[in-house]
Formats: structure tokens, sequence, C-alpha cells
């Protein structure tokens, strides 16, 4: 059977009509996700067998796409990046066909590229960094490279020159096509694009592994250590004229697949100065939470604690020890610190986590007195400790020493296992 028939099975469609209702429901977008026919989960459900029969007719057909419409959400620096919002019938095909070529797609990617791959989480790559860093930062170089708007800038013709040697069968090569030259409704005009993938699809995923794939392999084995997540590319090694050299032959790559690096946060330095990788700060062997999260940390607790909070002491207490320990608030302040070190738990710096530690202690200290000071802090601590307020510097101690696991960490501060009605927690017993 060609992939083309793999794709086309009733069976495969089925299945991924599936995942997509899954997915959309953990997302929590069920109820909300609509192309631009307006058309919403909901709605499908109800006649899911004509949906996928229909839907099996037109990709066998390659009947074209519907526009992909076009939105905006803002980014962290204040700046809106695009978002597309495909009709849930396109969405439903796309997913049909990554099922089929995910796993052939798999045995074609670099061992060094770790973006949305199962077996090659982001994590294992952020830890084999780690891991050279903290036994080489003294010896080493390291060079960084930020691919500026990655997906945006993607170009069509150069993809699909990749996708064409893959050795497609002709109609499966024709469906990936139809997607990527799928036609846009943005600004309320409706036109083409011959660059960028547009992101909300796992076939956007595919293209972009699939785009760097050879540079990959090219850099990967001429370094001593290279890592590739997404956009962001990373390379180590003790031969500084060495680095510099596969440094520019990566650029020029680049620059051949008419991408663009960031200009300022591409570079090489030695690898005790101080640069960022997924999420982590790396400077004098030391790995820390970036400053811009750590800010955005204190600010977001800030706001949760001290934005009209009730005026009684006793209605204050009350009202803290919900917030922390509520088994009716599944993202709880103390699972929240928690999902913190399973995200960035290669973190070592003591120092940061102890004065988080202390920051989030004033913010309590502001909840019971409006004012923050040394006194009024000490006046508190009899309440807290009765409390056992979560400490996240003692979670990353307990784990690094040995003490405890993610999972341990998780059931030692009263989270039970997930059963099949949710997620449940009980209060820590004092």
């Amino acid at each position: 059977m060609s992939l083309f028939h793999e794709i086309i099975a009733k069976d495969n469609i089925i299945q991924a009509y599936l995942e997509l209702n899954t997915n959309l429901y953990n997302k929590l977008k069920a109820k909300k996700y609509r192309g631009l026919d307006g058309v919403k989960l909901q709605d499908l459900n109800i006649k899911a067998e004509e949906l996928i029969t229909s839907c099996q007719q037109e990709l066998q057909d390659n009947q074209e796409l519907s526009p992909v419409n076009c939105a905006y959400i803002p980014k962290k620096n204040g700046k809106l990046r695009d978002i597309y919002i495909y009709n849930l019938k396109d969405r439903l095909k796309a997913q049909a066909i990554f099922r089929v070529l995910e796993p052939i797609f798999e045995k074609i990617y670099s061992p060094f590229l770790f973006s949305y791959r199962s077996s090659h989480p982001s994590y294992y790559a952020a830890r084999s960094v780690a891991r050279r860093y903290q036994r080489y930062y003294q010896e080493d170089q390291v060079g960084v490279i930020d691919v500026s708007n990655y997906f945006y800038d993607i170009d069509h013709d150069l993809l699909i020159e990749k996708l064409e040697k893959l050795n497609l069968d002709k109609q499966t090569l024709e469906l990936l096509i139809s997607f990527i030259k799928i036609k846009i409704y943005k600004d309320r005009k409706l036109y083409r694009n011959t660059i960028g993938t547009p992101a909300g699809l796992p076939l956007s995923i595919l293209f972009g592994n699939l785009y760097l794939n050879e540079l990959d392999f090219n850099i990967g084995k001429r370094v001593a250590l290279y890592r590739r997540v997404g956009d962001d590319l990373i390379m180590f090694d003790k031969d500084k004229e060495k680095l510099q050299q596969v440094f520019q032959d990566a650029q020029k790559q680049i620059t051949q697949l008419k991408l663009k690096s960031h200009p300022i946060k591409s570079r090489i330095i030695p690898a005790h100065e101080s640069f960022n990788f997924l999420g982590y700060n790396f400077n004098q062997g030391i790995i820390s939470l970036p400053r811009k999260y750590e800010e955005k940390l204190i600010d977001k607790w800030s706001k949760e604690f001290l934005n009209n909070p009730p005026k009684n002491w006793r209605h204050k207490t009350k009202a803290l020890k919900e917030k922390i320990y509520s088994p009716e608030k599944l993202d709880n302040f103390n699972k929240r610190l928690l999902q913190i070190i399973s995200q960035k738990i290669l973190v070592n710096n003591q120092q940061q986590l102890k004065t988080i530690n202390q920051k989030l202690l004033k913010i309590i200290t502001k909840y019971f007195f409006h004012k923050y000071s040394p006194q009024k802090q000490r006046a508190l601590n009899k309440i807290i400790n009765q409390w056992q307020l979560p400490s996240i510097a003692q979670y990353y101690v307990n784990l690094q020493n040995g003490k405890n696991t993610i999972k341990k960490l998780a059931l030692s501060t009263g989270q039970t296992k997930q059963s099949s009605s949710g997620v449940k927690i009980r209060k820590k017993q004092n």
C-alpha cells in the first residue's frame, strides 16, 4: 500500500479525528476553535461519519483547501504574533497526513535535532548542554545561533525541493504542497505566500524540522557538541578556530536557505561568559533562570496575592491558605511551584532560588500588612511555619541531592496520582 493510500484509509482518518478531538479538549479549545467557516467541534461531532467520508473523498481528489484565517496575539515583547486558524475539516486532513508521515520523517531527521520529537524531547538537548557546560565551561567556546522568524521565512520552492528528495509518491507530495501553498486571509485580504509555513498544524513542525536537517548533519559531526531545537542552534568545542569556521559555515548555509540569524543573539563567546539557551541562563558554571523569567514570575505572584486581598485578617488567612493548598484548585500555588521545577529542572543557582523565596515572603508580608519590613515578616513567620509554606529553593535542593524525584515531591506536597476524574490535591498534614 502506498503512503497516499495509507493517508486516505478510513481507519487512519478516524484515528486522526479522535486525536484532533483529544487535542482540542486538552487545550480547552473544543468550544472556541473555529476557522473562517465558523464551524466548531461540537458542530462536527453530531455528524462525524459524514465528516470522515467527506474528508476521505477530498483528500483523494486533493481538493483545494479553504483559506486559513490569520489573527494576532500579543508577544512577550509587546509586539504582535501571527496565528493561523484553519477550518476544522482541513485540520483533520492535516492530522491524517501527519499520522502516516511522522514515522517516515523521524527516520530522516538528524540525531542532533530535538524539536517536537517524542524520541528526542527538548529536555534531552538542555540536559546534554548542561552536562557539557558544567564539565568544560572553563575550556570550551560556545556558538549560539538564533534564526529570526524561522517558520515565517521558510522558502516554499526550497522546501518543496527538500520534500521531492524524500521520494514520496506523487499524490502524497501534492497533498503536502497544497498545505504549503494554502491561501491566507489576513487583514481582510486573500493572498498566497511564497514564504512561510503557517503555524497551527503538526505538518508545520515536519516542515520546520526538515528545512534545516542537512545543516544539522553537517554541523553536528564537526564539533564536540551540537544541538538544535526549532530555530535555536548551539555548538561547543575547545578549538576556537574550528568553532569559528563551523559557525561561519552554518551562517552561510542559513543565508543560502534564505533565512536570517539574529544579529545580536547569534555569537561565539567563551563558555564561561553569559548566554541563554532553552529558557536557561549559563554563566560562570552556574545555571539560572533568565532574569526576565524571574522578573515576570515575581510580577505574576505580586498581582495574584496583592490585587484585591480580603480586608479582614481571618479572611486573609483563609484565602491565602486556599491559594496555596486548596484541593478544589487544580492550579494551586504549591502545584505551580512543582511545575516550574519540572520545566526548569536543571537550575542550580541556589542564591537565585533563595532570592526568589525571599521575594515571595515579602509579597505575602505585604498581603497581610500592606507594607513590608523585616519585623513584620518575623511576626508572620509563626503562621507561615505552621503551614509549611512551599520553598522553591528547598524543592530544588531535595531534588538535586537525590532525596526526591518530581513524582515524590508531588506526593509529599499533597498531590495524589491522577485518576479517571482528574488530578486530586489533598492538604498537607501539620
